[in-house]
């Protein structure tokens, strides 16, 4: 995960040594007003989870009831009221806990320590599957174990979200795959293993399964090199019917079509989240390295249907250089054509040129809901479109000062801003929001706070110093309607 220091390096302070790069646009959209739709936003619950030591926060989920399930890595879990227990073979006091929490998010009804990390989570109707260094384990919605698989051969991975995680996904059926160590594997709802695949790419980051349980669809990047190294995103759909056959590539080009002079697309693309929203779409969160990427196109070629949908500045990628930004996107689920996508990036003040900064999906979150809205979390250099407007329960949040651990929300055909915001409270706060859920006018939010305070209601204070080297867990949930 970026920390604070590191993220400050491109911050503010140097950004104003970066060189504009060569651009999709030379004149800047006319902006449209207002940039963000809303800008005063109510939580329900903001407050940390964890104890004094490390916290870090890694997936959420909502139950059929309105309950909240988050998974996290807590050095010492306080705030519990319910029933503990532990998967077997992990002990009671390991860092990696799924928690279920009241509605209001104020109560531990329960929990389970996995293993010494989470990863991921999904929930399907009253299950839910968990990923992390401990294999992958099945729980009713009393988080009690229905069946689990050490994944026994697979090397457990670091944590880093390129490529050292352990992903999961459930279909409505309950099947169930699972990412590990570049192998994809099929469990049936019983447990048993149907189909596995290893994927042949660099890092291979996220997967995700469609309702239906048709499709598998597996993102990541590869490191390539035609006289110039690049990086090149990827997505790719597997047969649940044929062992695993690939049905489709999106994206993916070898790197000589990208080095091309005629083509320009060598800024790097990584993708880092991907989400079945139903079984005819597929989203994707990732990032370019400046504008001129394979992002700009369908998908297939390097030429035709660009996909991109730019409404301002801060979602057309000029006067910006290498830096990341996010990309969004929606994939045909059948042929993996791109339906539409955005690039979003902050910018500095105009006093030094609105240049184009960073904004990261890396350790990031993205959810879709029924509406094909979009919800989008990470870490963001200065600054946001009207950063400084947002208002959070009538609080105004802080200035600038790094990291700014933001939300956006963006409209199902991506024409719209909904909400952007950080969440940092006097004097400064930042960091990443790393997990999203979203039920009806309810988002459920989790993020891991580098340094400094965010907004938090009933008085909850940090367990760590706010500058000290230990992180803390925030969990909030916004209202949107």
């Amino acid at each position: 995960m970026l920390n604070f220091r590191s993220l400050l390096n491109i911050a503010v302070a140097v950004m104003p040594m970066i060189a504009v790069s060569q651009s999709i646009s030379s004149v800047a959209a006319p902006p449209p007003l207002p940039l963000v739709a809303t800008k005063d936003h109510t939580l329900k619950n903001a407050r940390y989870l964890g104890g004094v030591g490390n916290n870090e926060a890694r997936a959420t989920a909502f139950a059929k009831n309105g309950d909240i399930f988050v998974g996290g890595n807590f050095a010492n879990m306080q705030m519990v009221s319910g029933n503990s227990r532990a998967l077997n073979g992990a002990k009671s006091n390991a860092p990696g806990k799924l928690l279920r929490l009241s509605p209001d998010g104020t109560q531990v009804l329960n929990q389970i320590a996995l293993g010494q990390r989470i990863d991921g989570i999904q929930v399907v109707r009253d299950l839910i599957v968990v990923g992390g260094d401990f294999g992958v384990a099945v729980l009713d919605d009393n988080l009690n174990p229905i069946w689990q698989d050490s994944l026994t051969g697979l090397a457990s991975g670091n944590g880093n979200a390129d490529g050292g995680q352990t992903r999961v996904a459930m279909d409505a059926a309950g099947r169930v795959a699972v990412l590990r160590a570049k192998n994809v594997t099929l469990f049936a709802a019983d447990g048993k293993k149907v189909a596995s695949k290893a994927i042949d790419r660099t890092y291979v980051n996220d997967i995700a399964i469609d309702p239906a349980g048709q499709r598998i669809y597996v993102v990541g990047f590869s490191n390539r090199n035609s006289g110039k190294p690049v990086q090149v995103s990827f997505l790719h759909a597997l047969d649940t019917k044929n062992d695993l056959k690939e049905l489709w590539r999106t994206w993916d080009f070898e790197a000589k079509l990208l080095s091309d002079p005629k083509n320009n697309n060598m800024a790097d693309s990584r993708l880092y989240r991907v989400v079945a929203a139903n079984d005819d779409q597929v989203v994707v969160l990732g990032e370019s390295a400046g504008g001129n990427s394979i992002y700009r196109w369908n998908g297939k070629d390097l030429v035709n249907n660009s996909t991109l949908v730019a409404t301002d500045m801060y979602n057309t990628a000029y006067n910006t250089a290498s830096n990341h930004i996010l990309y969004y996107g929606k994939v045909n689920a059948s042929n993996g054509n791109v339906v539409a996508g955005q690039l979003t990036l902050t910018r500095l003040t105009p006093e030094k040129g609105l240049k184009g900064n960073t904004i990261r999906a890396k350790d990031g979150a993205l959810a879709v809901d029924a509406k094909g809205q979009i919800y989008i979390g990470g870490i963001a250099a200065y600054a946001i479109a009207e950063r400084d407007s947002n208002k959070i329960n009538g609080q105004q949040i802080s200035p600038y000062t790094g990291s700014d651990m933001f939300f956006l929300m963006v409209s199902a055909d991506l024409k719209k801003r909904l909400r952007w915001t950080a969440f940092s409270a006097n004097p400064r706060g930042g960091g990443t929001l790393n997990a999203v859920a979203v039920q009806n006018n309810t988002v459920a939010l989790f993020g891991t706070v580098e340094f400094g305070n965010m907004i938090t209601t009933n008085s909850s204070q940090r367990f760590n110093p706010i500058y000290g080297k230990e992180k803390d867990a925030y969990f909030s949930i916004l209202k949107t309607d």
